[in-house]
C-alpha cells in the first residue's frame, strides 16, 4: 500500500502583512474541517506570540523561535519538528508559517532525509503582499521580492487601506516579480482556498528544487535586529505609546502583551503603526506580566535601556 505523503502548505509574507491572520481564516475553514492539521509558526523572535494568537482548536502546534527555518541556525530544530510531526502526528496537511523576514528557498531544501522525503509529498507557497507597505519597502528590504518569487500563489492584502490606482500598480509590480502566481486581492487574507488543489501542487523532491535555492541561509539578515522587553507593570501607558511613537521609523515589527495595571493589551506595531486590543483572552504564557517582542532596524540597546524606564 502506498504511504501517504504529507501536503505542505507554506505562508510568506513580510512582517506584518497577515500570515497569522491567514493561519487562522485556514484552520477556522469548512476546507479543513474534519482533518487533522498540524502547525508549525517559525518565529524571528523568543516570544511565542503568534501561536498564542491562533484560534484554539484540535491541531498539533510547534513553534520555532530562534530564526529563519530557510537558514542553516536553525536546521536542527525543523528537522527534529518536522520528523515528530510526520512520525508522531501523521497529519492530513502541514501548515508552515514562515517569519516575516525570511528569504524562502525551495521547501526540498529543508527535507534532507529519506525519511522526510518519504512522509512529505507537495507543498503550496502562498506569499502575503501588505498592499500598503510593499512599494515602500520592497527598495530597501530585499527578502520582499524574494517572497513574492517563490510564491504560487499571492494574496495581495489590505486592499482597504489602498487606493484602486495604487492596487494596479501593485499588482504590476508583482507580476513582473512572478508572472506565473496566482492573485487573489484580499482583506484580513481571506480568500477561496478551497479553488486551489494540493493534489496538483508541487511535488517535493530534491530533484525538483528551484535554480538559484540550491543552499539554506547561512546567517540571519543584515541591519535587522530582534529584541525582547519582558517586566512587570509599564507605569505610563501615556509615556509608553508616546515612546513607540518616538522610534516609529525604527521599528519593523513589534508584538506583544503590555500590562498597565488596571487593563493589558495586546499591542502591535506594523511599520510604525501602533495598536492595541484587549490582551487577557490570549492564551499568552509568559513569566513576566509584560512580554512584547520588537524588530528593528537599529540596534537594540539604546532602544532597551529607554523602554526600561517607561
Amino acid at each position: 500500500m502506498k504511504k501517504h505523503k504529507i501536503p505542505v502548505v507554506m505562508v510568506s509574507g513580510y512582517l506584518g502583512s497577515g500570515k497569522t491572520t491567514l493561519i487562522s481564516y485556514l484552520l477556522n475553514s469548512q476546507v479543513f474541517k474534519g482533518k487533522k492539521i498540524a502547525v508549525l509558526i517559525n518565529e524571528f523572535g523568543q516570544l511565542p506570540i503568534d501561536g498564542a494568537l491562533l484560534p484554539q482548536g484540535d491541531y498539533f502546534l510547534a513553534e520555532i523561535n530562534k530564526g529563519s527555518i530557510f537558514c542553516v541556525c536553525v536546521k536542527t530544530d525543523l528537522l527534529r519538528d518536522m520528523e515528530k510531526i510526520a512520525r508522531d502526528i501523521q497529519p492530513d496537511v502541514l501548515l508552515i508559517e514562515a517569519t516575516g523576514v525570511a528569504e524562502p528557498r525551495d521547501i526540498s531544501l529543508l527535507l534532507d532525509s529519506p525519511f522526510l522525503q518519504e512522509s512529505y509529498g507537495t507543498s503550496l507557497i502562498i506569499t502575503i503582499v501588505d498592499a500598503l507597505n510593499f512599494a515602500k519597502l520592497a527598495t530597501i528590504l530585499p527578502a520582499l521580492s524574494a517572497q513574492v518569487a517563490s510564491a504560487d500563489v499571492l494574496l495581495l492584502n489590505k486592499i482597504d487601506c489602498v487606493s484602486e490606482k495604487d492596487l494596479d500598480e501593485l499588482k504590476s509590480t508583482v507580476k513582473k516579480i512572478n508572472p506565473v502566481a496566482v492573485i487573489y486581492h484580499t482583506q484580513n487574507a481571506v480568500f477561496p482556498f478551497e479553488e486551489l488543489s494540493l493534489d496538483t501542487a508541487k511535488e517535493i523532491s530534491p530533484a525538483n528544487a528551484v535554480e538559484g535555492s540550491a543552499t539554506l541561509c547561512q546567517a540571519p539578515p543584515v541591519d535587522i535586529y530582534n529584541c525582547e522587553l519582558r517586566t512587570g507593570q509599564i507605569r505610563s501607558k501615556v509615556a509608553f505609546y508616546e515612546y513607540l511613537d518616538k522610534y516609529r521609523n525604527m521599528i519593523l515589527r513589534g508584538k506583544g502583551v503590555v500590562d498597565f495595571g488596571t487593563d493589558q493589551k495586546y499591542v502591535e506595531v506594523v511599520n510604525g503603526v501602533v495598536s492595541s486590543r484587549p490582551g487577557r483572552a490570549l492564551n499568552f504564557v509568559c513569566d513576566s506580566p509584560s512580554a512584547i517582542s520588537f524588530i528593528l532596524r537599529i540596534p537594540p540597546e539604546e532602544f532597551l535601556k529607554g523602554l526600561e524606564k517607561v
